[in-house]
């Protein structure tokens, strides 16, 4: 299976963080062009997420996290675009609310 907003039926990585926390990864390889295609899948993957941790899944799945705090990550390669940036700070807005946080990370590509 594939992974990032392609495909939003996969929690791409589960990992615990230095912090105790658990993060749940999308890892993002694609272009950011901010189409409403593409906010779809993203939003589309981010639900899929939020419903794996509200709904037990990740806790069935990892015992261990049951009680840390939880982290969505974005990790990407390529820059954000404007519209893709404020989707990010309003779905940022709507986690903090639901106790989950949201952080983004830009990877550096691997040079040959």
């Amino acid at each position: 299976m594939g992974n990032g907003i392609d495909h939003p039926e996969v929690v791409d990585l589960v990992a615990e963080g230095a912090d105790g926390s658990y993060r749940l990864i999308v890892v993002e390889t694609g272009r950011w062009d901010g189409s409403a295609e593409q906010l779809l899948k993203f939003q589309s993957k981010l639900n899929h997420y939020l419903t794996y941790v509200f709904d037990g899944q990740m806790h069935r799945e990892h015992p261990e996290s049951e009680g840390r705090p939880v982290v969505l990550e974005l990790d990407y390669f390529e820059p954000l675009d404007a519209v893709t940036e404020e989707f990010i700070r309003k779905a940022r807005d709507i986690m903090s609310g639901k106790a989950v946080a949201f952080e983004v990370k830009r990877l550096p590509r691997d040079e040959p």
